[in-house]
This record gives C-alpha cells, structure tokens and sequence, in this order.
C-alpha cells in the first residue's frame, strides 16, 4: 500500500538512484527517527524532492546555527523542506501564520 501511494504521489521519485534517496531519508531519520521519517516520507513524498545541499541542510544549518532547540515534528520538517524561499524567510521572522504557508506575495 506504501509502495502504491509513493508511486501515485510522486513518481519522479522512481528516477532518483538509491543513494540520493538514502541520503535525503538519511537527513530526516536524523530528525525523528526512521519509522517516523520512512512514515512521513510515504505520505508525502514531496520530501524526497528538496536538495539536501541547497535546501535542507543549509536551512538546519540556520536554524542549529542560532541556537534555538526545536523539537522536530512533521509539521516543522514540512516547514523546513516545502517552504519557498521567500516563504521560509518570512517564516523565520515570524511574519508568516501558522500553519500551511501563504501564497500572497507581500
């Protein structure tokens, strides 16, 4: 059933060699642990997508570097992972709401 939503969700996954995919499922079993990152990898595949150079890693970086702790979820990780860069960096001022991100552009 995991197999079949992946497929459905996101087929371009298929086109990704084994080691990018272990690498980025790497990076989030990090966060959360593998069942709970291999649990939110299935249902949103969109996770898999992101750059881990450009994107993940370097916004784990930031976050790391100022010193806040987080405690990882799946709604920060989406945060992190899904948000456009400018949704990301009005997310980290605090001027975005909760929840999912705001296309508005001002």
């Amino acid at each position: 059933e995991a197999l079949k939503k992946l497929l459905f969700n996101g087929p371009s996954i298929f086109t990704y060699s084994d080691a990018t995919i272990e690498k980025k499922l790497q990076f989030f079993c990090n966060l959360v642990g593998e069942r709970e990152a291999k649990r939110m990898v299935v249902k949103s595949s969109n996770l898999l997508r992101q750059s881990l150079e450009k994107r993940l890693k370097p916004r784990l970086e930031e976050i790391q570097k100022s010193g806040v702790k987080v405690r990882w979820t799946e709604t920060l990780i989406q945060r992190l992972a899904i948000r456009t860069n400018d949704q990301w960096e009005r997310y980290k001022l605090g001027d975005t709401k909760k929840g999912r991100p705001s296309t508005n552009n001002y």
